[in-house]
């Protein structure tokens, strides 16, 4: 289950780019991966680079499409937030995601067409500024 939801969160996943991503997690200082789970269901997934205490790079975030839209995206980065309270926060993202980033209180910022034609955008929050 982990993988598919790390699957979701993946740019043009595919198996050995999931697996690339699982050991990273695994063997990486400063990769942590959280679960959100409901009766033993794994419904979520966080997956963060702690950079410094300071400066949490979110690598990847995904919820099971049946859920999205009820608060679970929103609750692992508040979990996320508690765990790294002095920690700004900081995602970059596509189109698709931005929206998510902007009603969970970060500030957006475009970056261009980094990859071809897709833009991607800097999303940031700041314990300090919010």
């Amino acid at each position: 289950m982990v993988r598919g939801l790390l699957a979701l969160a993946i740019g043009s996943p595919n198996p050995a780019k999931v697996d690339e991503v699982c050991k990273r997690y695994l063997q990486e200082p400063g990769w942590v991966l959280l679960g959100y789970e409901v009766g033993g269901v794994l419904l979520g997934c966080i997956g963060i680079e702690v950079v410094a205490q300071a400066d949490i790079k979110i690598q990847h975030i995904s919820v099971t499409p049946e859920r999205w839209r009820r608060g679970i995206g929103r609750g692992m980065l508040m979990e996320v937030r508690s765990l790294y309270p002095s920690g700004q926060l900081v995602a970059e993202t596509d189109g698709d995601a931005v929206g998510f980033y902007r009603r969970c209180g970060f500030k957006v910022e475009s970056l261009g067409e980094l990859y071809g034609e897709v833009e991607r955008f800097l999303c940031t929050w700041n314990p300090a500024a919010n």
